[in-house]
């Protein structure tokens, strides 16, 4: 025996696997006093605890733990870069012996004390290689898992592209689409030659459904001496992209030239590639 210490527990009360990584922070300073003091500081160290949880806290990496078995654990790490960290059976440590304390008389004795185990003086393949699994129900402090997911997003090829080689017939084929898409329930109801709901914004619209299968405005305007487009416009749901740059590409080519110019080219501009113009947007 080179050095010994003991530490009273402290007023804080603290758990059985806290007092005794206290303890292997306490062994931890002393063997570096020691291999300082004996110029032995570039030597392997084998240290020993009876503490399977200690053990598990010290032989993982400190990140894993909360905070005080953190910086304990840091802290021994840094102290003993070189420790090797293996189980001794509590019957074989010296350590209890001075925890649980010894009289004079005892201790002049004691042979574990003095001399520690008989295998320890032996070659290290008798030394005890047990393993050191802690109790499933004892809480090792452990950090809260943080789950990290990545989504991968396939990307949507447009199918519309491999059926239509002219791009006019393309783009009102997906003016169509666009709209069954939006207004999916109001067609299925009106194709069945049923009246919307009084609460569906559409029918203050009068909506029916042309040759097409598209929704347009109803109304008394079918005696109206106009054209078909000015009477019975085609219903557009305001959310759509397409009509947003629809508008947008007739409002800028008509140098913003207001309201009635812009409509008046979406009407002779979209009528071919579908994308028939907005007159009344549905809100």
């Amino acid at each position: 025996m080179v050095c010994s210490k003991t530490k009273i527990a402290p007023i804080k009360r603290l758990s059985i696997p806290r007092l005794e990584l206290t303890a292997v922070l306490l062994l931890t300073r002393l063997i570096k006093n020691t291999l300082r003091a004996l110029k032995l500081e570039d030597g392997s160290v084998t240290c020993w605890a009876d503490s399977s949880v200690t053990l598990t806290w010290i032989t993982a990496h400190p990140a894993r733990w909360k905070d005080f078995v953190h910086n304990r654990v840091s802290a021994i790490h840094e102290l003993l870069p070189n420790g090797t960290w293996r189980f001794v059976p509590g019957k074989d440590n010296p350590a209890d012996c001075a925890s649980r304390g010894l009289t004079p008389e005892h201790l002049s004795r004691h042979e574990l004390w003095w001399k520690g185990p008989n295998w320890l003086s032996r070659s290290k393949s008798y030394w005890p290689s047990l393993g050191f699994t802690p109790a499933q129900d004892v809480d090792l402090e452990e950090r809260p898992g943080t789950a990290m997911i990545a989504v991968t997003r396939q990307l949507l090829y447009w199918e519309l592209l491999d059926r239509y080689s002219n791009l006019t017939k393309l783009l009102r084929i997906t003016a169509l689409c666009l709209q069954q898409a939006w207004f999916a329930c109001e067609i299925e109801i009106i194709s069945r030659n049923e009246q919307l709901p009084k609460s569906n914004p559409l029918v203050r619209l009068t909506p029916f459904l042309d040759q097409e299968g598209l929704l347009r405005v109803g109304g008394r305007l079918h005696n109206a001496h106009i054209d078909t487009e000015s009477k019975h416009p085609f219903i557009l749901p305001r959310g759509s992209l397409l009509n947003k740059l629809l508008v947008d590409d007739a409002h800028k080519r008509m140098l913003h030239g207001g309201t009635q110019i812009t409509l008046a080219f979406i009407r002779r501009t979209y009528w071919i590639v579908g994308g028939r113009a907005p007159v009344r947007k549905h809100s």
